[in-house]
């Protein structure tokens, strides 16, 4: 009887501990998921304030255009070093001031022979 009880109670036991260490994984994953999207925030907002800073709306079609093929993301061409720079998501478009009405749509080619930059 004794015997039985302490198994029972050794069951119980390992059973609490192995719910503690699933709950403390999944508060582990929430977490980190939440540390990655505030540098993903951060990054974005970064972005949107480089590209109002060197490419306000003022200068389009004067030092910069926005271009793509009708397969690839949106770029900004710098008109000076024609190096372009890829827009990585619509948010930091249109946070810049940006819209697709605004983008100049070209042959792929003519994408690629540009030299790419670093991304926004």
């Amino acid at each position: 009887m004794v015997y039985n009880i302490k198994n029972i109670f050794e069951i119980f036991y390992y059973f609490l501990g192995g719910i503690g260490l699933l709950l403390a994984g999944i508060g582990a994953i929430k977490a980190s998921g939440a540390w990655r999207s505030s540098i993903e925030e951060k990054r974005i907002k970064a972005s949107i304030k480089e590209l109002k800073s060197k490419y306000p709306v003022k200068n389009l079609g004067v030092t910069f255009e926005l271009i793509k093929s009708s397969a690839n993301p949106v770029y900004v061409l710098d008109k000076k070093t024609n190096i372009k720079r890829w827009i990585s998501s619509p948010k930091i478009l249109h946070g810049a001031g940006y819209n697709y009405s605004m983008v100049n749509i070209i042959g792929q080619d003519k994408v690629n022979s540009y030299e790419d930059g670093n991304r926004f």
